[in-house]
């Protein structure tokens, strides 16, 4: 090595922490001013970086904290150096329109499962409206009016196991009823029976059904912070060891909500001994 290079390499020894600070600062003043959001009003730090919005979700109140900032600024609130909150309802129709050019953010791809080593978009997960539009035509005659009052039976049957097993379980009940559980367990059975003609068996059992309400307790809580910054799902359960793992079939991602899926469908297709082995197909492959 040169003179030329020792005298650098001494020089970026010496002063790295000095770079390191120029370059962060540099870094937030770009961020505080991006795209000229600096005109909208907000705190100061959601200005300059995400880590502010990550912290508030994180503490699982930020729903009080934005109530107040719109008290405080007014309906629009810079809540991140990308990021604007809206509080008047005529933003509605500008924001979810069709065709109104707002694409929805990377949020939502941290909540996108892992299928054989990939993220696997559904009509919530995806940001691609061609494939939103694509994949909505398939369902929309699903929910169409006519459609959802034949799925009224389905919705009473479970209304009245609902109040059958509440009077059994929790009328003489000294220990009370934690009813938000309670009514979760009947949403899950109601979509059950109307989506594959069967409950999953929350209200007959009163427990968590192959730890479903669990599991998606623990998904929100993880996904809520990470997607107010995305990229470190890439860091954590979609970094690129996992998903190795997941193409080479050495890891199951899959979800019990997809299992439970997996094996209505086996039923109506009259496919027998798959178990929870997902990497054996429902369709025959041709």
């Amino acid at each position: 090595m040169g003179i030329e290079g020792s005298m650098a390499l001494s020089l970026l020894a010496d002063y790295w922490a000095l770079g390191a600070v120029l370059i962060t600062g540099a870094w937030l003043i770009r961020n505080r001013y991006y795209n000229e959001l600096n005109k909208y009003p907000g705190p100061f730090l959601a200005s300059l970086t995400d880590l502010w919005r990550l912290w508030e979700v994180w503490g699982r109140q930020s729903e009080v904290t934005h109530r107040k900032l719109h008290a405080r600024y007014g309906d629009v609130v810079r809540l991140g150096p990308n990021t604007l909150s809206f509080a008047d309802p005529k933003a509605l129709k500008t924001i979810y329109g069709l065709n109104k050019g707002f694409v929805k953010s990377d949020f939502y791809i941290v909540q996108q499962g892992v299928s054989k080593g990939r993220g696997l978009a559904t009509l919530f997960s995806t940001t691609d409206n061609s494939f939103h539009a694509q994949l909505r035509r398939c369902v929309n005659s699903a929910f169409s009016m006519s459609a959802l009052v034949q799925y009224e039976p389905f919705v009473t049957n479970t209304i009245k196991l609902f109040f059958e097993q509440t009077e059994r379980l929790y009328v003489n009940n000294a220990a009370g009823c934690d009813f938000v559980r309670w009514l979760q367990f009947y949403a899950f059975d109601v979509i059950g029976e109307v989506t594959y003609s069967k409950r999953h068996g929350f209200l007959e059992r009163n427990e968590d059904v192959d730890g479903i309400v669990n599991y998606l307790g623990n998904l929100f809580l993880y996904v809520a912070p990470i997607g107010q910054i995305p990229w470190l799902d890439r860091l954590f359960l979609k970094n690129p060891i996992y998903l190795k793992l997941s193409e080479w079939g050495i890891v199951d991602a899959t979800n019990p909500i997809v299992l439970f899926a997996r094996a209505r469908m086996a039923e109506r297709l009259g496919v027998s001994g798959l178990g929870n082995d997902t990497s054996k197909p429902l369709l025959p492959i041709t």
